[in-house]
This record gives structure tokens, sequence and C-alpha cells, in this order.
């Protein structure tokens, strides 16, 4: 889950990291402000679905700007056979 904090309209990106290098990445739709959002993405779209090694994931600025403060809780990594995870306001 993310947090836009007060302002929110943070534009994020996801990347996948294999051997501390940066495989794909995913960009983020805007992050709403004053509330808790779920947001899913397939390690598919980070380009680590099928390496064991992966050995994580950095959340990113998509601009060089600095931007307002986020906040990410309860990360999860879910097998396809994993139900979808609720979401909460």
């Amino acid at each position: 889950r993310i947090h836009g904090g007060e302002k929110g309209g943070q534009k994020l990106r996801v990347s996948g990291l294999l051997r501390d290098k940066e495989q794909k990445s995913a960009e983020l739709a805007p992050v709403p402000p004053g509330k808790w959002v779920t947001v899913s993405v397939p390690l598919a779209d980070l380009g680590v679905a099928t390496r064991f090694t992966a050995d994580g994931f950095t959340v990113q600025s998509q601009d060089a700007k600095p931007q307002a403060t986020i906040y990410i809780d309860d990360v999860r990594l879910l097998t396809p056979r994993d139900p979808a995870p609720e979401t909460a306001e």
C-alpha cells in the first residue's frame, strides 16, 4: 500500500533488481493525496519473475525534481495462486 501524504500526485516507478542491477521498471499512476491505495505490480513487469537470484526492488521518482513525501506499508510478494490483496481506505 502507498499513501501520498497531504499533497499526493507523486510520479513513481518500481524497478526489479538482479545482482544489484536494475532490470525492467513499471511506472505507477500518480499517488492520490490523503489515503492509502493498494498497488500491484507483477514481478514479470520488473523482469525478475523467473529469477531466483533477484535481490529486491526499488521505488523511485520518475522525475529529477523533488517530490512530496510518500508512505509505503505492507509490502508483499505473492504467487499467482494467492488471492488479490484487499484494498484499504
